[in-house]
């Protein structure tokens, strides 16, 4: 059995100046809040998108899938995460906001421990 690579998906925020930067990578998110009351949403779906192939079916082939799913980290067809490839920082999602106009923002992550 081959023991999958070390990942790490993400979601940040920071101040710089008068702006917000926000930016995500792997199955993590951020919403934002305008003071206006309209509502900003950045993530990556892809990794959920893959997975959710694999409730359709079960068993040996729901496990086959799950491992294909996690072999195509960092690949083309696949999905982006920080790893051992500096490629994937291409992939990260970013947004710049001015800080006037936040009400609020929310990380977050989808909770699963990543197990194949």
């Amino acid at each position: 059995m081959v023991e999958p690579q070390l990942s790490c998906g993400i979601a940040m925020a920071r101040q710089t100046g008068d702006v917000v930067e926000l930016g995500t990578i792997g199955d993590c998110g951020a919403i934002i809040l305008l003071r206006c009351g309209s509502v900003i949403s950045i993530r990556d779906d892809r990794l959920s998108e893959l997975d959710h192939e694999v409730d359709a079916v079960r068993g040996e082939e729901a496990q086959r899938r799950r491992l294909r799913n996690r072999a195509s980290l960092n690949t083309p067809g696949g999905y982006w995460a920080f790893a051992a490839r500096t490629e994937a920082a291409d992939h990260i999602l970013t947004r710049r906001i001015n800080l006037d106009e936040v009400e609020k923002i929310i990380l977050y992550t989808d909770g699963s421990e990543g197990r194949a």
